[in-house]
């Protein structure tokens, strides 16, 4: 049965597509049969692995448009299956008024479990804190949650803790999903990371399930996903990033796998 991970953050530039993208090429490297929504409506994930945009997508998904089915929308792409954003999720907020329309992505994934045999799910999330947030996080068993180490960004963590607080813990406990881990991008010798790192560390100590708190490296090879149009750890799997989120799926197995 497949585990799904949300990969989100309220703050926007914090490196959630990069993280969908490598932790999912990772797990396949590892062998593991892996999807990736991108449920973000500029629909970066899909392009960053040449995905096809005009094939169906997620929107047409979860509103069952024209009556194509939700496994019709799965495209296969050189490192992973990919359901593709759309445009058109941008009105979510306008459109998805009903109260139970939260629960749609969470619909849409029960069929892919009936249906396919993957041992992963990850979405890649937008940053804002409207219906597409609310249905990814009733929609996952686990949270991953990137960042920068500015005051932005962290804050960012906190709001973003907050909500799924709210539906986990809320009258009706919509969500049941747990942070998993944080990954906290960085630049060498900079004390400002470390002070984030270690703010990190604190915040997962002080949970019941200890997420793991990890880095990546911030540098130019980070940028080449969007020029290539592949991961980093498939186009440079020596690379120092490569290794870095090679890690990070290792651990993300070693934990829900034990």
């Amino acid at each position: 049965m497949a585990t799904i991970i949300a990969i989100a953050n309220r703050k926007g530039g914090v490196g959630k597509t990069t993280a969908t993208i490598e932790i999912a090429a990772n797990l396949s490297l590892m062998k593991k049969k892996i999807l990736v929504i991108d449920f973000d409506p500029q629909g970066d994930a899909t392009r960053s692995v040449d995905g096809d945009a005009s094939f169906h997508n997620i929107y047409q998904a979860i509103t069952v448009e024209d009556g194509i089915e939700v496994v019709d929308c799965i495209q296969k792409t050189a490192y992973f299956d990919l359901i593709a954003s759309s445009k058109r999720l941008s009105k979510a907020d306008k459109e998805f008024t009903d109260r139970d329309d939260v629960y749609l992505l969470e619909e849409v994934i029960s069929i892919i479990k009936d249906k396919c045999d993957y041992d992963y799910i990850l979405i890649d999330n937008n940053p804002e804190l409207g219906q597409l947030f609310m249905m990814a996080m009733v929609a996952a068993d686990y949270v991953i949650i990137p960042t920068l180490a500015d005051d932005n960004s962290l804050e960012g963590v906190d709001q973003t803790e907050q909500v799924l607080g709210k539906l986990v813990n809320g009258r009706a406990k919509e969500s049941h999903a747990q942070v998993l881990g944080y990954i906290l991008s960085r630049k060498k010798r900079a004390s400002l990371h470390t002070i984030a790192f270690d703010r990190l560390q604190d915040v997962a100590k002080h949970k019941d399930n200890n997420p793991f708190v990890s880095f990546v490296s911030d540098g130019v090879k980070m940028d080449e996903i969007k020029t290539f149009r592949k991961p980093i750890s498939v186009m440079q799997r020596g690379s120092t990033q490569a290794r870095e989120f090679y890690r990070i799926a290792e651990e993300i197995v070693k934990r829900l796998e034990a």
